[in-house]
């Protein structure tokens, strides 16, 4: 006999309005995680990420999580604090791994192919983008795709 049902039931059902305990499936349903992230995290309202005070100088930067999205805090160039989503554009991987240091000089750069980006989150630098010359002839690059790296936009791959 299966019980499967009885034990995962398909929809949180609480037991009485006087309740406290709170059903099983709330804590392991994976849609009901999903959308409690974006009702609590990443929808039309503020999140804390940190203090002005931990980033007192231009180039300062701390890492932290919103839901589940890894987040940079970065005092710019112009004294202004940005929040950048830690993804590269291109791969997606996350291109800043400290905890907090200083970016003044060079920005972020992504270590799976070196994209660079400013303390504001704007791609500034590609390395290759016109491919590699060998033997004569240039292998790889993006083909005239990705003609300025200020204006890229991740369909241009």
């Amino acid at each position: 006999m299966d019980n499967t049902s009885a034990v995962f039931p398909q929809h949180i059902h609480w037991e009485d309005k006087g309740t406290s305990r709170i059903p099983f499936m709330a804590y392991t349903e994976a849609d009901q995680h999903r959308r409690e992230l974006e009702r609590l995290f990443y929808r039309n309202h503020w999140c804390y990420v940190g203090l002005e005070a931990e980033i007192p100088k231009i180039g300062d930067f701390k890492r932290t999580v919103v839901g589940e999205r890894s987040v940079i805090m970065v005092r710019d160039a112009e004294d202004s604090i940005s929040v950048l989503e830690n993804v590269c554009a291109h791969r997606g991987m996350q291109f800043c791994r400290e905890r907090h240091g200083n970016r003044k000089a060079e920005g972020f750069t992504c270590p799976y192919h070196q994209w660079n980006y400013t303390l504001t989150g704007d791609l500034q630098g590609v390395p290759f983008r016109r491919g590699v010359k060998q033997d004569g002839k240039v292998n790889g690059g993006y083909g005239g795709r990705l003609t300025n790296p200020l204006t890229f936009e991740p369909s241009q791959l």
